[in-house]
């Protein structure tokens, strides 16, 4: 238990080091650029996501489509 507690206590250091160091130490211009950076990190990873999302709904469209057709031959050769 003590070594979670040493971790977590850690965590909370290393958390409470970099929002004093945002907070405090960075003037407003450095703070403008990693808002900036983050923005950009965001837009891009959205980007990709649309990306592989939008690939994956095509090719289940795809697959949808072929199954129907598949079916309805299956259905004509019954004689429905």
């Amino acid at each position: 238990m003590s070594k979670f507690l040493g971790k977590v206590v850690l965590a909370g250091v290393v958390v409470g080091g970099a929002f004093a160091i945002y907070q405090f130490l960075l003037p407003d211009e450095a703070k403008e650029n990693l808002q900036h950076i983050a923005q950009k990190g965001i837009e891009i990873g959205n980007d990709v996501r649309d990306t592989i999302m939008g690939k994956d709904v095509a090719d289940e469209q795809t697959r949808i489509d072929a199954n129907r057709s598949y079916v309805a031959q299956q259905w004509e050769q019954a004689g429905f």
